[in-house]
């Protein structure tokens, strides 16, 4: 118990710091990050005596030395002047505006928020009828129990053309949450908000179709930041306000997720034997534990400067894009298959409780560098966001225009991974991809779809 209220305090004392020391509040990087462990070591506090919790010391410093390093790191970057590449976002911005300018309005035609209705509506079928072809007819939580559980046991490759499809829809969630922020209250507002929620909804079923809620749950929390970041475009008691309302959601949002979250769970196919307490659990405080029983079992195993892996091949943390590397260059021997990688994180299980395969961020910096790992890949991670985070903040995108600012909805995504370095190396997983990038390009070309397609002298409404 006492190394957990360690954890705490110490995580508070860092958030502390930063919302006495900046008007950031809780959506700069190291905020984010001192956050993440704070719900999941509070909520491990009930599971002392059912799961064996007994944190070692190696435990308590890797989580609190991972924080600090972050913390100091985040607060230097920020100090730093990047004049030249602030002049040059700036003339970007402003090449950016003109081009808004001499395109007219930038309203939104109707007729694309319907395209891209039927746009979804066409993925939503053709994953469905791919699916049905793989696991076979069925319940849709039959459907969903069936193609989950062949996606744990294998990847699942869909076909490239519906697999782009599946993408954009899932990235387009994102463009739709933020519009529906930047809504003003004008004539054909509401008209604009049903459309924008028909749009969202659609993308939200298209993330779920393959029995993961993993997109669902990015999907609330980036919408979320976004909603937290525009009150950074209030004044005084206005932003306030805004940051009031943005916390009373977010205490909202985790009591229905509490409540919701087994019951999701099965409305996706999965088969739960636990209590609702016992199912959050598994996801938000067993990779403490799990952590500590990876160092406990490693022994002598790292070191400082070298951990278990022994090359690129093994190498976890960097697994996505070495998978992409191996594959589009006929490596074959950086390829990580499901079976290495249940070999080095099986699913860890005490006292009849199942407490899954994840083990924090710091499991597989340990297991690729040894402790040096831990400062090499918690450093760059903060350095990366408080980069971008300065960008955004520097040029106030998300204040020019209303218009759809894709760095902002870059930035919450990075947010939302590094406010979830209590459940896995996320950052590095889902960021330093190949298909992080193609994300970014799929947002670049909805933008232009949305604001730059015509035809003839103006927009078909």
């Amino acid at each position: 118990m006492f190394q957990l209220i360690i954890i705490v305090l110490f995580s508070v004392i860092v958030i502390t710091i930063y919302f006495s020391t900046s008007n950031d509040g809780i959506f700069s990087p190291g905020a984010a990050y001192a956050l993440s462990f704070i719900p999941s070591s509070l909520l491990l506090l009930l599971y002392i005596d059912k799961w064996n919790v007994d944190l070692g010391l190696s435990t308590v410093f890797v989580i609190i030395s991972g924080l600090l390093i972050f913390s100091v790191t985040s607060m230097t970057v920020k100090k730093i002047r990047f004049a030249r590449l602030y002049a040059m976002k700036k003339s970007v911005s402003s090449y950016c505006s003109s081009i808004n300018k001499n395109s007219g309005s930038n309203e939104i035609a109707t007729w694309k928020y319907m395209f891209f209705i039927a746009f979804q509506m066409a993925t939503l079928i053709v994953l469905l009828k791919y699916i049905i072809s793989i696991v076979g007819m069925g319940s849709f939580a039959f459907i969903m129990n069936a193609i989950r559980q062949k996606t744990v046991a294998e990847y699942v490759d869909l076909p490239s053309w519906i697999g782009i499809m599946r993408s954009v829809s899932i990235v387009s969630g994102y463009i739709w949450i933020y519009l529906l922020f930047n809504i003003r209250r004008k004539k054909g507002a509401l008209k604009v908000k049903v459309y924008l929620l028909i749009n969202l909804c659609l993308s939200i079923f298209v993330s779920i179709l393959l029995g993961g809620r993993g997109n669902l749950i990015s999907i609330i929390v980036i919408g979320w930041s976004l909603y937290y970041s525009f009150s950074d475009t209030g004044i005084g008691q206005r932003c306030q306000r805004m940051r009031i309302k943005g916390y009373i959601y977010a205490i909202i949002i985790v009591i229905f997720g509490v409540v919701a979250f087994q019951s999701l769970g099965r409305f996706l196919g999965r088969q739960l034997k636990y209590s609702n307490l016992d199912y959050l659990a598994v996801y938000l405080s067993a990779p403490i534990k799990n952590l500590d029983t990876f160092l406990k079992e490693s022994g002598n195993s790292i070191s400082v400067f070298q951990g278990i892996s022994r090359g690129l091949n093994t190498n976890q943390t960097l697994s996505s894009i070495l998978n992409y590397v191996s594959v589009k260059f006929h490596i074959a021997d950086l390829y990580h298959t499901r079976e290495l990688t249940t070999t080095f994180w099986p699913d860890q299980r005490i006292n009849g409780y199942y407490l899954g395969n994840c083990y924090t961020v710091y499991a597989s910096y340990l297991f690729d560098g040894g402790w040096l790992g831990v400062l090499i890949y918690t450093l760059l991670h903060a350095v990366c966001s408080q980069f971008l985070y300065e960008l955004i903040k520097k040029d106030k995108m998300y204040e020019q225009n209303g218009n759809i600012k894709i760095s902002l909805i870059l930035y919450c995504e990075v947010w939302y991974y590094t406010v979830f370095s209590f459940f896995d190396h996320m950052f590095y997983f889902n960021v330093i991809t190949i298909g992080f990038f193609r994300s970014i390009v799929y947002m670049i070309a909805i933008k232009w779809f949305l604001y730059r397609v015509r035809f003839g002298k103006r927009n078909i409404k």
